[in-house]
């Protein structure tokens, strides 16, 4: 079998030859990366919403000071805002927190570490336990 590197886009573009070892190696690059663009996204989704979320709650705020308007209308506008920002956050931390297995397994290397989505969740479960509001008295 014939293994080469070539710009895969339309036109002629030179081919570089390269051993069985090398093409294995840059697919794994190649895997490695793709897991970490998707950790990588899903995060940046995931504090885009919290931001949107935090700019809800100064935007209603300074509203609120300057134009002192407790009506139904602009009550009921301003709890369907945080609404949506609310299910917005929750919803990509649920995301990010359920895939993040998966991409890591992506970049580890080493395939003789079989457990790293356990180790993944450990991680996880000892923020959460951590966190003083999650503790029951």
């Amino acid at each position: 079998m014939k293994y080469v590197v070539r710009v895969w886009a339309m036109g002629s573009y030179p081919e570089i030859d390269i051993d069985k070892e090398k093409f294995d190696e840059l697919k794994s690059a190649r895997s490695c990366m793709s897991g970490a663009l998707a950790i990588e996204e899903k995060y940046e989704l995931l504090l885009s919403n919290y931001i949107d979320l935090e700019k809800e709650c100064l935007a209603a705020s300074t509203d609120y000071m300057v134009r002192h308007t407790t009506d139904y209308s602009g009550f009921f506008d301003i709890r369907l805002a945080f609404n949506r920002r609310v299910v917005n956050l929750l919803t990509s931390t649920k995301l990010y927190i359920d895939q993040i297995q998966q991409h890591v397994r992506a970049c580890v290397c080493n395939d003789t570490d079989i457990d790293i989505e356990k180790k993944v969740k450990s991680f996880f479960s000892t923020e959460y336990d951590g966190n003083f509001e999650n503790k029951q008295t």
